[in-house]
C-alpha cells in the first residue's frame, strides 16, 4: 500500500471521528449483566468509569404514572431501576421495548437498600437523574421487544436477589385496609398509599401505589387476584410496586 493511499484512510478516519452527530459511546464497549453492573456498587454509591453497557427489557415506566422520572430494565440475571430527570419517558422508551444502556460516566447509588443507576450525585441522594440531554447518548431504544412475562415467585421466598425484579404474585387478596380505592383520598387529593398483601399461605408483602398512578381512584378486588409488578426494598422491608396495572381478578 502506498504512502499515498494510507494518508487518505488516515485522514477519512479522522474525519469520521469528527463527526458530530456520531453517539458519544461507541460500538466497542464492554457489555455485562445488570447483576455483575450491580456488584461493582459496594458502598452508597459507586462512579463508572468502563466503558460498560447493559442491555434489557423495559417493564415499568412513567405510562401510567407507576414511576416517577425512572423505569426499570431486567434481564436474565435480574432488573434495576434507572433515574431520569424527565418526565413522559414512556414516549422513548414503552414497554417491553428492549434498551441498551451505555453507563460510562452514571453512577450507581444505594438507595434505601436497594441499587439504582442514574447520573453522579449532587446532593443528599446516592444519584442524580441522568439528564434529559443526555438522554440520547446514554440510551439506544428498540421500539418493537418481545413482550416479557414476569416471574412468578412466593411471597415467602423473596431474596436481595430479587430486588428490582419484574414478578408476579398469584392468588392473593387485600387485607384490610382505611380505603376501597387503590390510593386514599385526603383533603381533596389522593396519596400514596399502603396495603397489605395476603397469600394462601399466610405471607404478607406491603403494597406501595403512587398517588399519581391513573387508576389511584379506582377500586380494588374483593377478592383474590394475581398482581404483577417491581419487588422494591426499604427499610429492612420488601414490598411491591405495580407496573402496567398488572391487575388480574379471578372469577
Amino acid at each position: 500500500m502506498t504512502f499515498s493511499r494510507i494518508a487518505i484512510i488516515i485522514s477519512t478516519l479522522a474525519l469520521l471521528g469528527c463527526n458530530t452527530d456520531a453517539p458519544e459511546y461507541g460500538e466497542y464497549d464492554s457489555r455485562v449483566s445488570i447483576a455483575y453492573l450491580k456488584s461493582l456498587c459496594r458502598g452508597s454509591s459507586y462512579e463508572i468509569t468502563d466503558d460498560l453497557s447493559i442491555s434489557g427489557t423495559v417493564v415499568a415506566n412513567d405510562h401510567l404514572g407507576e414511576f416517577y422520572k425512572s423505569i426499570v430494565i431486567v434481564d436474565d440475571t435480574g432488573g434495576i431501576e434507572i433515574a431520569i430527570d424527565r418526565t413522559d419517558i414512556y414516549l422513548n422508551v414503552p414497554i417491553h421495548s428492549r434498551i441498551t444502556v451505555f453507563c460510562s460516566g452514571l453512577s450507581l447509588g444505594r438507595m434505601g437498600g436497594k441499587i439504582e443507576l442514574g447520573a453522579h450525585p449532587t446532593g443528599e441522594f446516592p444519584v442524580d437523574g441522568i439528564a434529559a440531554n443526555k438522554f440520547a447518548s446514554c440510551f439506544k431504544t428498540e421500539a418493537n421487544g418481545e413482550n416479557t412475562r414476569p416471574r412468578e415467585c412466593d411471597i415467602s421466598e423473596l431474596t436481595s436477589s430479587d430486588i428490582s425484579s419484574y414478578v408476579v404474585l398469584r392468588d392473593v387478596r387485600l387485607t384490610k385496609s382505611d380505603t376501597e380505592a387503590w390510593c386514599q383520598f385526603v383533603d381533596g387529593e389522593y396519596i400514596d398509599t399502603y396495603h397489605t398483601l395476603e397469600d394462601r399461605g399466610g405471607a404478607t408483602l406491603p403494597l406501595r401505589v403512587r398517588a399519581t398512578c391513573a387508576y389511584a381512584g379506582a377500586a380494588t378486588p374483593d377478592g383474590q387476584f394475581d398482581v404483577a409488578g417491581i419487588i422494591d426494598y426499604s427499610g429492612d422491608t420488601y414490598y411491591l410496586r405495580i407496573a402496567n396495572y398488572g391487575i388480574s381478578e379471578k372469577r
